[in-house]
């Protein structure tokens, strides 16, 4: 966006808004312009030993303006973003020690590994770390650019941390859960129900890590056909919602979530970040989607049924049943999966060997999971 298509209104400060006022007089945002709105944000207030740090609506208009001046070069735009940043971070920090830290390695305007490094060290000074250095250690990573440095602090982060112990399976056993009313057809009474099967450890279909397999079950019915009319002898139904999670043989409940729940900044914050925790979330936001889903019915009008009406009905059954499943599955992966550090993220860094590569950091460092 052109400079001169910026006004005054675009930034919410007062006093950004009254320097931004005098800058824009020459129709351009100059490195020595946004320098000196810089200072206004980050000014000493009454006490001058005390420096009064700028907040969220500053940052947000500073960035608006170095991001849309056409006039300076990108080392400068670098350069203030940096200063900015650097800021910004400190006020977001809790921990005096890690604000020292970082106040300290920002100098230069970025972290480097063995920074990184020290200010985990620091953090970790009384072997422990408390629920504001959790805190302040997942601020760092948002602002650290390189995706090898991030995972690196993310993956300690993550070994260091006491997670708390994974649910326990509710295994339904002669017990299911039932879903909605008592349904009926020419067959019969049911109800609709959800199974939780027993967890499996040392699954030979898992590979790595675990799998929760969630096998909503139809019955297409049966019938016999005489000419061009069907007799229904069983009405087709969907009967029930299957749910187990498999572990694999190098991988428990108590293991570490890699991607997904158990990653998130409010998983990590509340330590509920093992493996076991993430395949409840799987389990549990399938349950919820089915308690609260239209699920289908076959419409057949009587037992016996002109054949290219019968053939209709039980297409648009087996659809319905189709686009249920589906929708259910791409919620699950949406909601339990695609949070966090996403696991289309996590593929992609697999792919790359990002992962590799921070490994070599991690044993440089003499961390160990």
């Amino acid at each position: 966006m052109a400079v001169e298509t910026l006004t005054a209104s675009d930034v919410q400060d007062p006093e950004i808004r009254k320097e931004l006022e005098t800058a824009l007089k020459s129709k351009t945002l100059s490195f020595d312009a946004i320098k000196k709105i810089v200072a206004v944000a980050i000014s000493k207030g009454d006490d001058a030993s005390s420096p009064q740090m700028m907040n969220s609506t500053e940052y947000n208009d500073l960035m608006t303006l170095v991001e849309r001046s056409t006039t300076i070069t990108d080392q400068g735009r670098t350069h203030i973003r940096g200063a900015i940043l650097v800021n910004y971070t400190q006020h977001m920090l809790q921990v005096g020690a890690l604000k020292t830290a970082v106040q300290k390695l920002l100098a230069d305007q970025k972290l480097s590994l063995s920074e990184i490094n020290e200010i985990i060290n620091a953090a970790l000074a009384d072997k422990t770390l408390s629920d504001a250095e959790i805190s302040d250690l997942l601020q760092v990573r948002k602002d650290i650019g390189d995706p090898i440095q991030r995972m690196f602090l993310f993956s300690v982060i993550m070994w260091t941390i006491t997670a708390k112990a994974p649910p326990a399976t509710p295994v339904t056993a002669t017990s299911p859960i039932r879903v909605g009313q008592e349904r009926s057809d020419p067959q019969g009474k049911y109800f609709f129900e959800i199974h939780i099967l027993p967890d499996k450890s040392n699954a030979p279909e898992v590979t790595a890590g675990a799998h929760t397999s969630i096998t909503l079950s139809r019955t297409d019915g049966k019938w016999e056909t005489s000419g061009n009319t069907v007799t229904i002898l069983e009405w087709p139904r969907i009967t029930k919602l299957e749910i187990q999670t498999s572990y694999s043989a190098s991988s428990s409940a108590t293991s570490s979530s890699g991607y997904g729940r158990g990653t998130t900044d409010a998983d990590i914050l509340a330590k509920t970040i093992s493996l076991g925790f993430h395949e409840s979330k799987h389990r549990e936001e399938a349950i919820s989607y089915i308690q609260t889903a239209k699920i289908p019915e076959f419409t057949g009008t009587s037992t016996t049924m002109e054949l290219s009406a019968f053939n209709k009905k039980l297409n648009e059954f087996k659809t319905s049943f189709t686009t249920l499943k589906t929708q259910m599955m791409e919620q699950n992966d949406l909601l339990v999966d695609e949070v966090g550090y996403k696991l289309s993220q996590y593929k992609k860094d697999q792919k790359s060997d990002q992962h590799g590569k921070m490994m070599k950091q991690i044993k440089q460092f003499g961390w160990t999971s």
